[in-house]
C-alpha cells in the first residue's frame, strides 16, 4: 500500500537511531533551562513530601519536585519505586543489521510474513536499508553465526532478491522481544515514560512513537499547572489515566 491511497505525501519517516539521538542532544544543549549532569551514576532515590532526592555515586544529592523515569526497559527509577512490570515473553528475537543494496529502494519499506518469522527492510538514505528479522532463537543463532557475505546472501534470498545483491554495512545484533506493562505509571513526584512504562512487539514499529506520545501528554498536563504542583500525585494521575 502507498501514501497516495491515504491522501498523504508519505506514510512515515524513518530515522537512524544515532541521528535521532544527535538531534535530541543538540536540543538539550541549546535549551537555556536544562543542566546536564553527565556522566553520573545514581545510587538512591528518596521521595519526601516536598521533593524527590537523588543521591549520586560521587556523593552529590539532587533535589527536584518531579523525577521522570525515561531510562529504558530495565528502568532504575522504576526499580527504586518497587514497581514490578507485568511481562510476556514472545519467545522471539529481533535481529537487526544495516545493508547497502545493488538497486534503489525508492523510499519503500518491505515486509514479509514468513514461516520462520517476520522480515522487514526499512529504507535509509541512498541504497541503504535497515533489516529487522523477528524470529525464534534457532534462526537468531544461525543468522548471528554467518559471516558478512553469507548473511547478506541469506537476507537477499529471504527477500526474493527484491533489491539485488546486498552488502553488510553494520554487524548484526539481536534483542529479546517482550511485552511489558507496569501497573502504575505515576507515583508522588515520579512519572514513567517510554520503555520504562511499556514495551511492545516491534512488528508495527510503534514503540518509540508511544514514548514520544507519553512525553507529549505529560508535558501538556504539566504546562497547564503551576511549577509547584508538577510533582503532585493528583496531577500525575491525569497523565496516567490519559
Amino acid at each position: 500500500f502507498g501514501a497516495s491511497e491515504a491522501g498523504l505525501y508519505e506514510l512515515t519517516t524513518i530515522l537512524e537511531s544515532r541521528e535521532l539521538h544527535r538531534a535530541l542532544w543538540q536540543a538539550v544543549r541549546e535549551a537555556p533551562n536544562i543542566a546536564v549532569e553527565a556522566p553520573a551514576a545514581a545510587e538512591s532515590l528518596q521521595i519526601d513530601t516536598d521533593a524527590a532526592r537523588m543521591r549520586l555515586a560521587d556523593g552529590r544529592e539532587l533535589a527536584a519536585r518531579l523525577v521522570v523515569g525515561a531510562d529504558g526497559a530495565q528502568s532504575w527509577v522504576r526499580g527504586q519505586l518497587g514497581i514490578e512490570p507485568a511481562m510476556h515473553d514472545y519467545r522471539q528475537f529481533g535481529v537487526v543489521a544495516n545493508f547497502v543494496a545493488e538497486n534503489s529502494h525508492h523510499g519503500t519499506a518491505f515486509q514479509w510474513f514468513r514461516t520462520d518469522g517476520v522480515l522487514a527492510w526499512l529504507p535509509l538514505p541512498g541504497n541503504r536499508f535497515s533489516m529487522a528479522w523477528l524470529c525464534p532463537q534457532e534462526l537468531k543463532e544461525r543468522l548471528l553465526g554467518l559471516d558478512a557475505a553469507a548473511l547478506a546472501a541469506t537476507v537477499a534470498e529471504a527477500g526474493a532478491s527484491r533489491l539485488g545483491r546486498l552488502e553488510l554495512v553494520t554487524p548484526p545484533e539481536a534483542y529479546p522481544l517482550r511485552l511489558t506493562h507496569v501497573p502504575k505509571l505515576a507515583a508522588s513526584r515520579v512519572a514513567l515514560v517510554g520503555d520504562a512504562a511499556h514495551t511492545i512487539h516491534p512488528l508495527a514499529g510503534q514503540g518509540v512513537n508511544l514514548g514520544f506520545g507519553d512525553v507529549a501528554e505529560l508535558a501538556g498536563i504539566l504546562s497547564a499547572e503551576t511549577p509547584e504542583r508538577c510533582g503532585d500525585f493528583d496531577v500525575l494521575r491525569r497523565y496516567e489515566r490519559a
